[in-house]
């Protein structure tokens, strides 16, 4: 008898100790008492060892009442292999870089977000952040410079709205903050879930949530990596070794089929354009309108869409099909909206099926290929392959695992074709996988 309470005192002396090991709450385990393992899966990182890609990346000015996008960087670039961003000696001018790519949160997952942060003269005028924020949604750190002390403060944005904490205190006695340090936001979120925040891989604080909340946390958790430096009456800078955006026991992201096509109608092309006639083009949206929408300026209902919200769903294309009645070549080309005002001007775009992915057919004549011929020159010419004739060419993503094509909001293609003679017929189809 006694022995069987020391055994089962015993099991349960190791059970308590395994948990301080694989995890520190009842779901640790299946139904079936087996030990979960959770392996962390990088949705995105990104490094500035050469430069700042804009590839990968877009620099961003506010102007009073939106954030612009630049035609190239001039205050985030590479200095000594990391990240250089600068406010500019601009009075009030803020700056922001952000990634391309937005991460999505997967449900029943933990969500990471890491990064190598140094901040030179920290009781600058000004403000610097560092997270994953777009203006109406976010989660980050911001350092507050007054001239002679500044504050640490970590920010839940929830539809242009801020819930700040000043965790100033928090940080280490002697710390100082303007050398480099290592800086991890950690979220359950499930839309209710708690923050914690890591200030050298030691916890520093819990921000608690569940049990607390008539709405989610945070409306849209599909992010950027962000950074932002706002000059107050300095010019202040953020330096950044690294950023990884990771999901705890991710995997590969769920997407769905899409595709858009010039139908059953011949196209009309030819050859006289260096790049042919354009027959397809597709866009993700700016910015979109939906649900309720406020005015954070004075709570009201907003009607005139001012506040639409910056569109989150990345796509990968996956293959792209052509024809045309003669031998031709078929040219993929592709571009920021920022670098070819002429399509983005254009109107008429057609929404595709269950989405908010845009497109517009071409052809001789149309308004399509006139905005194309102009913008062209702008564009990168990302394929060019000859076909033979009324054959279907499929030119697949050549690795969509490993290395995925997306498409991200105001991003541009446009499918062209080039035929041997004058006045041929073609056609396309793009098909795609959507983060939803």
């Amino acid at each position: 008898m006694n022995e069987d309470i020391n055994n089962n005192i015993f099991a349960k002396q190791i059970d308590k100790n395994y948990r301080q090991v694989l995890g520190t709450n009842d779901t640790v385990i299946t139904a079936f008492g087996k030990q979960k393992v959770s392996l962390d899966k990088s949705l995105l990182h990104m490094l500035w060892t050469y430069d700042v890609s804009n590839r990968g990346n877009k620099e961003l000015i506010y102007d009073g009442s939106d954030y612009i996008e630049q035609t190239s960087f001039i205050n985030a670039t590479s200095v000594k292999g990391g990240l250089h961003l600068t406010s500019s000696a601009t009075v009030n001018q803020r700056t922001e870089l952000r990634t391309l790519q937005h991460t999505r949160y997967q449900p029943n997952r933990g969500y990471l977000y890491s990064s190598s942060i140094i901040l030179p003269n920290p009781t600058a005028r000004g403000t610097r952040m560092w997270g994953a924020f777009i203006p109406s949604n976010g989660v980050f750190l911001e350092l507050v410079g007054n001239g002679t002390n500044y504050f640490v403060n970590f920010v839940v944005r929830n539809h242009w709205k801020d819930d700040r904490v000043d965790i100033t205190s928090m940080l280490p006695k002697g710390t100082d903050i303007s050398k480099g340090h290592l800086w991890d936001i950690q979220m359950e979120w499930r839309g209710i879930g708690d923050f914690k925040i890591y200030y050298d891989l030691k916890l520093i604080y819990h921000h608690k949530y569940v049990g607390t909340l008539d709405d989610v946390s945070m409306e849209n958790p599909s992010l950027p990596a962000s950074f932002e430096c706002i000059n107050s009456g300095d010019e202040v800078i953020l330096k950044c070794g690294c950023v990884d955006i990771s999901s705890e026991g991710g995997e590969l992201d769920k997407r769905y089929y899409g595709s858009i096509s010039t139908g059953t109608s011949l196209i009309n092309v030819t050859n006289t354009k260096d790049r042919g006639t354009a027959v397809i083009a597709m866009r993700l949206p700016k910015k979109i309108n939906y649900g309720e929408l406020v005015d954070p300026a004075t709570g009201l209902p907003d009607v005139s869409g001012t506040n639409a919200v910056c569109y989150s769903r990345d796509t990968v294309m996956d293959s792209i099909t052509t024809f045309c009645k003669d031998e031709s070549f078929t040219v993929v080309s592709a571009s920021r909206g920022v670098y070819v005002p002429n399509l983005a001007a254009l109107t008429g775009w057609t929404q595709s099926s269950d989405s908010y992915i845009e497109y517009l057919v071409g052809g001789v004549g149309s308004a399509l290929e006139t905005a194309f011929q102009l913008d062209a020159n702008s564009m990168r010419l990302l394929h060019a392959s000859r076909h033979e004739i009324d054959t279907a060419s499929v030119i697949p993503n050549p690795n969509p695992e490993t290395t995925p094509f997306f498409v991200t909001s105001d991003s541009y293609i446009v499918v062209s074709i080039k035929p041997d003679g004058a006045n041929k017929s073609a056609g396309c189809n793009i098909e795609f996988s959507e983060q939803i």
